[in-house]
């Protein structure tokens, strides 16, 4: 499902214009992203759970040429799922 589609169907379930539903989830984004910068956890709906976590510099092998390359330390988004989804997903 892409994000029109996926607008289409919270439009039609939630009996709201398509107009209005992507402005919300534009904001809900945008609330999302700025609270992963802050370094903020965020918690969404039945237990899904985003949070940035360090990753620290390291070396790595570039599979195709077997050479070693350095690659810097980086901030990355985890995401963790709960219960209830894993349930619903393997049902």
């Amino acid at each position: 499902m892409n994000k029109v589609e996926l607008i289409k169907a919270v439009a039609e379930a939630t009996n709201n214009t398509q107009k209005d539903i992507k402005a919300i989830m534009e904001a809900v984004q945008d609330v999302t992203y700025g609270a992963l910068v802050k370094g903020d956890e965020v918690k969404l709906i039945d237990g899904v759970t985003l949070s940035v976590v360090h990753k620290d510099a390291r070396i790595a092998r570039n599979p195709r040429t077997g050479e070693s390359v350095e690659v810097d330390a980086k901030n990355a988004v985890k995401c963790k799922f709960g219960k209830t989804i894993k349930d619903a997903v393997n049902a």
